[in-house]
């Protein structure tokens, strides 16, 4: 094999490994665009049935219909967004759970678990309320935690379920 064809071999191999990255670099681009999409348009798309069941079927009847719909999805958009990243980071620690990992073994990290025990459910919650169950599962799995994240992805889409379709139904229930 003469010195040239090695060349072209390299490089053609290098072609492909970036060519891979970019591709990986799109996709990954394009999943965040579609979270961010969903996060600020969620209001308008996901609360339109909400009105429609309102208005036909009155605030409470349409509480009670729309409430485990909302669950069941965001619980499955949970799962997958953790098993996606699960994948994809093949089990390496991300930059936040090894910075978060540095932070825990000094002084600070002590303060920092003790404000973390106190304050854990009500940021829990809030994150919850207002990110919803798929983003919160994501952000505590990305942290580094690998335990019990399928009740996790439940308790944050139960309580975004509930707060998501009791805001609205309120609203068209007086409404309609």
């Amino acid at each position: 094999m003469s010195v040239d064809a090695s060349l072209a071999g390299d490089a053609t191999g290098a072609d492909r490994r970036s060519g891979s990255r970019r591709l990986r670099r799109a996709a990954s681009l394009a999943a965040v665009l579609g979270v961010v999409a969903l996060y600020v348009w969620d209001d308008v798309v996901l609360a339109a049935p909400i009105a429609a069941a309102a208005s036909w079927l009155g605030g409470g009847y349409a509480f009670v219909l729309c409430t485990p719909i909302f669950f069941l999805g965001s619980s499955l958009l949970a799962l997958a967004a953790v098993r996606a990243y699960e994948a994809s980071s093949q089990g390496r620690p991300s930059r936040l759970e090894r910075w978060l990992e540095h932070q825990t073994s000094g002084r600070r990290g002590r303060l920092a678990d003790r404000v973390m025990r106190t304050t854990g459910v009500v940021s829990f919650l809030l994150s919850s309320v207002l990110l919803g169950g798929t983003v919160t599962t994501w952000l505590i799995r990305y942290s580094g935690r690998r335990e019990s994240i399928t009740g996790i992805a439940l308790a944050s889409s139960a309580v975004n379920a509930v707060t998501f379709v009791g805001l609205y139904t309120g609203i068209f229930g007086l409404l309609f």
